[in-house]
C-alpha cells in the first residue's frame, strides 16, 4: 500500500508556465486558457474583452437586457445595476417584476406616463416570449394623490392595476397591452369619482408582475381550440369558445352542482346532441347556437355568421312571462293629417363626368317636371282635392306648397 504522501504528490498538477499547482486537471486547463492562452473572446460593444467564455455570455446577456430598457448600451456600461431591468426575481426567476419609475414632465398625468412607457414595457414582454415562455402578466401603477380637508391634506398612494393577460405570441402582446392600460384607465377615474376632490400629485412607478413557465419547443407543441358547454337540468348550452382557431378542437362538458365543477371530455359532438332529432340519421352540430345540420357542408356555410354572435343559449318564456305587451302608447294615436305625394321626373343624358375615381358611373339626371299631392285628414273638412302641378320649378313649388299647408 502506497503511503499518503505519495499519493498527494501524484494528484497535483503544476502549470509549466507559472509554476502554480491544482488538485485536478479540469482546473489546470482552466488556468491555462484563462491566464496564458492569446485567444481572447472580445465585445462589439464596448471592446470589453474576457478570457473565458461564460463571463463574455453573461456580459453580452447584460447588453440585451439593457437595449431592452431603451438606454445606449455605451453609456450604461459603468451603470449594470440601474440597466438591468428586472427589479425582483423569485422561485428561480418564475416570478419576476420589472418597475418604471416616473421622471419629468410625464409623471404629473397618469395617461401621458403610460403611453410614453408602452413601447419599453412591449419589449420586455416580447423578450420574455421569444425565452421560449408563456407568461402570464399584469400591470400595476401607483400615483401619489392628495385632497384638502379643511386646514389638513389627506395623501393617498392607490395602485391601479391592468387586468392579467396570458402570452404565449407575440400577436397577444399589443391587444393585452391596450386592454390593461384601459382597465387602468377606468380604475383611476372611478377612483377619482368616488372620492371627491382627489387630485393627483404624480405618478410613482408603472410594475410588470409576470409569472411564467417554460413550454414546450414550438415544433412539438400542439395546439388546441377549446369549446366548454354547459349542462343543466338536461339542456346543454355553450359557455364559452376560444377566439383562437386551430385545426386541433377539444370538446369540454362542465357539469356542475353550485359547489363543486367537473369536466368531462366529449369524444364526439354530434352524438351527445344527437337525441335532440327524431330520425337517426347523422347531425353536424354548430358549437355556437348547437343547431344541428343533415350536411357538413351546409355547417361550413353557416359557422361564419353565427360565431360573430359567440355563444347562444336558447331560453323558451316561462309560464309567468309568457304574454308580450305594448308599452309604446303614443304610437297608438292617430296623426290628424297624411300627406300622399308623387313626383314626376325627366331623365336627362350625361355626357362628361368629371368622376372618374367613382366606381359608379352617372349617366342620366333626373330632373323634376312635375308633382302630385293630396292632405288626408280625420275629417273631410280637413280633407283637401288632389294637387297637380307641372313646370321646371316643380321641386321649389312643392316646398312652397308644403309651407302653406303648415301654415294652415
Amino acid at each position: 500500500m502506497e503511503p499518503a504522501s505519495k499519493k498527494m504528490k501524484m494528484s497535483v498538477y503544476k502549470c509549466d508556465t507559472c509554476g502554480k499547482s491544482f488538485s485536478q486537471k479540469q482546473g489546470l486547463s482552466r488556468h491555462k486558457r484563462t491566464a496564458h492562452s492569446k485567444e481572447k473572446l472580445e465585445c462589439r460593444s464596448c471592446s470589453i474583452s474576457f478570457n473565458r467564455r461564460d463571463n463574455y455570455l453573461r456580459h453580452m446577456k447584460r447588453h440585451e437586457f439593457q437595449q431592452i430598457g431603451g438606454g445606449s448600451t455605451e453609456a450604461n456600461t459603468d451603470k449594470e445595476n440601474e440597466s438591468e431591468p428586472c427589479n425582483f426575481k423569485a422561485l428561480n426567476g418564475t416570478v419576476e417584476t420589472h418597475i418604471f419609475e416616473a421622471k419629468g414632465l410625464n409623471k404629473f398625468d397618469p395617461m401621458t406616463f403610460l403611453k410614453s412607457q408602452y413601447d419599453d414595457v412591449k419589449e420586455i414582454i416580447k423578450f420574455k416570449i421569444k425565452e421560449r415562455w408563456y407568461i402570464k402578466w399584469y400591470l400595476s401603477m401607483k400615483v401619489k394623490m392628495s385632497r384638502r380637508k379643511g386646514d389638513d391634506v389627506e395623501t393617498a398612494e392607490p395602485h391601479f392595476r391592468g387586468k392579467c393577460q396570458t402570452s404565449l405570441k407575440l400577436e397577444d402582446i399589443e391587444a393585452g397591452l391596450k386592454e390593461s392600460i384601459k382597465k387602468m384607465y377606468i380604475s383611476f377615474i372611478e377612483y377619482q369619482r368616488q372620492g371627491s376632490n382627489w387630485t393627483v400629485d404624480k405618478v410613482v412607478d408603472l410594475t410588470i408582475h409576470m409569472a411564467r413557465r417554460h413550454s414546450p419547443s414550438s415544433k412539438n407543441r400542439t395546439q388546441y381550440r377549446s369549446t366548454c358547454l354547459g349542462f343543466n337540468k338536461g339542456e346543454v348550452f355553450p359557455i364559452h369558445i376560444s377566439k383562437h382557431r386551430f385545426e386541433q378542437h377539444v370538446n369540454l362538458l362542465m357539469i356542475s352542482d353550485n359547489k363543486k365543477s367537473h369536466y368531462c371530455w366529449i369524444k364526439d359532438l354530434n352524438r351527445l346532441l344527437g337525441d335532440q332529432h327524431s330520425h337517426r340519421a347523422r347531425h353536424f352540430h354548430c358549437p355556437y347556437c348547437l343547431h344541428g345540420f343533415t350536411k357538413e357542408r351546409i355547417l361550413s356555410n353557416h359557422l361564419p355568421y353565427c360565431q360573430t354572435h359567440g355563444p347562444q343559449k336558447i331560453e323558451l318564456p316561462t309560464e309567468e312571462n309568457k304574454w308580450l305587451h305594448y308599452k309604446d302608447i303614443r304610437k297608438q294615436l292617430k296623426v290628424p293629417y297624411v300627406i300622399y305625394a308623387d313626383f314626376e321626373c325627366l331623365q336627362e343624358p350625361i355626357v362628361d363626368s368629371n368622376e372618374c375615381d367613382q366606381k359608379t358611373k352617372k349617366t342620366t339626371k333626373h330632373v323634376p317636371c312635375g308633382f302630385a299631392y293630396k292632405v288626408v285628414g280625420l275629417t273631410p273638412e280637413t280633407s283637401n282635392e288632389p294637387v297637380v302641378y307641372r313646370g321646371a320649378d316643380a321641386a321649389d313649388k312643392f316646398v312652397e306648397c308644403m309651407v302653406k299647408n303648415r301654415k294652415k
